[in-house]
């Protein structure tokens, strides 16, 4: 029967003359086998869409296949081994008789039985004559001796069991031929398999020659592990399982596989990568709270207006610490032990409050209840509450300040009073939070940006921002920047001053700091310049530094000196 291969009416795929109903889009192609849809076919056809994939090559086949369509592998692991076993025990050969050896003739009915047997329990057929063992051997060697390709011997898998040699020698033997292979003998390629002159039976043979190597290479893997692609580069699989190793600049194009000339496709986004990215990009997003901004470690003081002591820095040490949480939404003052208590003091107890906070921070990250918070005490604000922020230290006029301008809070701190809300009803204290000149910046910056209070503290004299003061210098005419620094900048431990330059203040000559040093203004340390003379006026000089910031003024050095020390 001929068998020819037509197109789909409906999808135009490739399928043979005698098939019933397309794979691809199910159209029923003989309808007169009484086949309407999917449910008449046999099982194995309403199962091609349960699909696994191939282990050596990855290809989408059916699951219940032995091998691979595409390349050949076993789909299976234990059939793979019995098949190995097969090829390292084979069978026994059975020998047929050749004619020429003078016995008479075989019926082919008739068992083979002992050669002792008379000649009449068989007879062999026309052209076929018994030879001895000794002629036998002999035409064995001759044959040997002038074909030096051995025939491949097509084996068989039985449906039972997997064949054992009779003989356990010969199966130990062939198991440490196996094993015992070397890695020269295992990059040999297979026999070459001579022409039959059947060219199905030539196919046949050279597609069992591939999947003994496929067999030898899987086996070669297993002992080596599997190889991974240098850096750079990628393992890529032409249409016939060979794997090839390409740059990673050869993404989405086409190549052609260097064994069998077939077209291949790099991919043109590395799956693998994005899909770890994407999990990347969730487990980050999980990691996320709400409450994205915190300031720590800020002093909260409880005051009982009853019981104040208005002189200097009366309240500077009554605090407690406290972490301030910041969402879009609200802000949490966080505490982490009574006030009071010193109960981080020291380094160890503050490794504790560090530990404390990671848990109050995990809590707010999984958005647990906020009353079980696991922590001392906490309040939160809403951005009503914000609103009511008020700066008390410094005030803006003296007879408004609830202190009398008394700094209680300490010299060039900043202190805010926080609202009382609905859970501070049955509270006496006020509550304050201070701040050093550059908490308070962020703190102003973060009410600002999230809750739209404007400029706190600017009213009271707070600098929000630094101001510029730029002078040239007497002796190198090289140009001094400055800032105007006040006592909250010199009480700020997180801002590093340095001076920069000297102003005379009787006639508000500028030397730089450099240029002191080098003339001996008031000495090489400087302690005697309130007194030194000025170069221009010749009165005292007076003792008025311009000071920067320590990073400002080491990116001035640097300039000046790529600049050669001139001003532009």
């Amino acid at each position: 029967m001929s068998v020819s291969i037509i197109s789909c009416p409906s999808c135009k795929n490739l399928v043979l003359s005698d098939t019933i109903q397309c794979p691809t889009c199910h159209h029923v192609l003989k309808p007169e086998h009484g086949v309407t849809h999917a449910a008449d076919l046999p099982s194995v056809v309403r199962a091609a869409e349960d699909e696994v994939a191939c282990p050596d090559c990855g290809e989408l086949v059916r699951s219940g296949l032995v091998r691979c369509w595409r390349c050949g592998g076993f789909l299976r692991e234990e059939i793979a081994e019995k098949y190995q076993k097969l090829l390292d025990g084979p069978q026994p050969v059975t020998y047929s008789l050749a004619p020429g050896s003078g016995r008479g003739p075989v019926d082919p009915d008739a068992s083979v039985t002992d050669s002792t047997a008379g000649e009449d329990d068989f007879q062999l057929a026309d052209g076929l004559n018994l030879m001895s063992e000794a002629e036998l051997q002999s035409m064995q060697a001759a044959a040997a001796a002038s074909t030096p390709v051995t025939p491949q011997t097509t084996i068989k898998e039985p449906d039972s069991a997997v064949h054992e040699p009779a003989d356990a020698s010969a199966a130990t033997v062939s198991k440490s031929k196996a094993v015992g292979a070397t890695d020269a003998e295992s990059k040999q390629p297979a026999a070459a398999t001579p022409a039959t002159g059947d060219p199905l039976l030539d196919i046949a043979l050279q597609e069992e020659n591939e999947a003994v190597e496929r067999a030898r290479d899987r086996k070669k893997k297993k002992a080596q592990g599997e190889k991974v692609a240098m850096p750079g580069f990628l393992f890529v699989f032409c249409p016939n399982g060979h794997r090839i190793q390409v740059e990673e600049k050869y993404r989405g194009m086409t190549g052609r596989c260097p064994r069998c000339k077939s077209f291949f496709h790099v991919p043109g986004i590395d799956w693998e990568k994005k899909k770890q990215e994407a999990k990347k990009a969730e487990e980050d997003a999980a990691k996320q709270s709400r409450y994205h901004t915190w300031l720590v470690d800020l002093p909260l003081h409880h005051v009982d207006p009853t019981k104040l002591k208005l002189k200097p820095g009366s309240l500077e040490k009554e605090f407690q610490d406290v972490d301030l949480a910041f969402s879009d939404e609200a802000m949490i003052v966080i505490s982490h032990g009574k006030q009071n208590s010193g109960l981080f003091n020291g380094e160890k107890n503050s490794k504790k409050r560090e530990l404390l906070r990671e848990e109050a921070q995990e809590h707010l990250r999984l958005e647990k209840e906020l009353l079980d918070l696991p922590a001392a005490g906490h309040r939160d604000f809403m951005p009503a509450d914000m609103q009511k922020i008020t700066v008390v230290q410094p005030a803006a006029y003296i007879h408004e300040s609830m202190f009398a301008g008394v700094p209680v809070f300490g010299e060039g701190r900043i202190a805010v009073r926080l609202p009382l809300t609905d859970q501070d009803k049955d509270v006496k204290d006020i509550l304050f939070v201070s701040f050093t000149l550059s908490q308070f910046r962020e703190f102003a910056g973060l009410l600002d940006k999230l809750f739209g209070v404007k400029d706190l503290g600017q009213m009271e004299g707070v600098p929000l921002t630094d101001s510029e003061i730029k002078a040239k210098c007497h002796y190198s005419d090289r140009q001094i920047t400055a800032i105007e620094v006040t006592d909250f900048h010199k009480a700020d431990p997180g801002m590093e001053l340095e001076i920069v330059g000297r102003k005379c203040q009787a006639c508000g000559l500028v030397v730089s700091e450099d240029s002191r040093k080098k003339e001996k203004l008031g000495g090489a340390n400087g302690k005697g310049i309130a007194k030194a003379k000025c170069p221009k006026c010749q009165q005292k000089f007076g003792d008025i530094a311009l000071y920067a910031l320590k990073a400002d003024a080491e990116n001035q050095e640097a300039m000046l000196s790529e600049t050669g020390g001139l001003n532009s």
